[in-house]
């Protein structure tokens, strides 16, 4: 049963730490460091390691942060670098431009599209100072957990779609719905459109449901053009699309109300 979103096309149209700090570069007889009988004798400085402590990572409501904090014996590390590694190859921030502070806190952010839900990742921070001495890697497992999305009553049409920005499955999304209704094979009464992009090119499945079980609501798949790429309107639940779609590309849902009055929805994104 097709059932047609004319509505949406016609409004659709982001060295460790050396024990002789001072070590002469000639035997001066006064043991190591100057003494009061040294004659000039030259010394150097020997450099020591940067090192990092309190590393953890973890999840807030849009992002992955990872803290830590960076002991500078020898004060080197403006310049420098911090370098990460999230279960791959490494990304370098510079010291400390690239870098958040808060409360005295030193952390980075990351967008969660970045992990996998329910998968374990391995993240792990070097510090790297302006002479390039390496600290001690620091490293740390985490899970990002799979998300849940709640879209606010509006979305009603293509002025006020809602956008729920970059999404990493598995994710649950939900909705309320004021009303449904048909006529002439097209709903005039709530229609929730969604944006969004996905992080990875794959096929993925789209299973919506809803309460009340008397109502009939329909899920449409839409490529940012405004072309419909699928749907699924049967009489019952759930409503089921399983389909290919491109990493970063933008993509829309539409939830539409056909009968059964007022209820609440949920999609799953897998």
């Amino acid at each position: 049963m097709l059932r047609p979103l004319i509505l949406f096309f016609v409004l659709l149209l982001p060295a460790c730490v050396g024990l002789d700090l001072f070590n002469p570069l000639e035997d001066t007889g006064n043991g190591p460091g100057p003494g009061p009988n040294d004659s000039g004798g030259q010394y150097y400085s020997e450099g020591e390691k940067p090192i990092v402590n309190n590393f953890r990572v973890s999840e807030t409501e849009t992002k992955v942060r990872m803290d830590f904090v960076i002991s500078d014996p020898d004060k080197n590390m403006a310049g420098g670098s911090v370098e990460v590694k999230i279960g791959g190859s490494p990304t370098s921030f510079t010291f400390p431009d690239d870098l958040f502070t808060s409360n005295g806190n030193t952390f980075l952010l990351f967008d969660k599209s970045v992990f996998t839900a329910n998968q374990q990742t391995a993240c792990e921070l070097t510090a790297i100072d302006n002479t390039g001495l390496r600290s001690t890697t620091a490293s740390s497992l985490f899970t990002l957990a799979a998300s849940s999305l709640e879209v606010p009553e509006n979305g009603d049409t293509a002025a006020d779609i809602t956008s729920l920005g970059a999404l990493t499955p598995p994710v649950d999304i939900s909705g309320s719905i004021w009303g449904a209704g048909n006529l002439g094979g097209l709903y005039n009464a709530d229609l929730d459109f969604i944006s969004f992009t996905l992080p990875t090119t794959k096929t993925y499945t789209f299973t919506l449901t809803w309460t009340p079980a008397s109502a009939d609501y329909d899920l449409h798949l839409i490529e940012g053009s405004g072309t419909t790429l699928a749907y699924s309107t049967s009489y019952g639940q759930p409503e089921v699309i399983t389909y290919s779609l491109s990493a970063n590309a933008l993509y829309y849902i539409a939830v539409g109300a056909w009968d059964g009055g007022a209820g609440t929805w949920n999609l799953n994104i897998q």
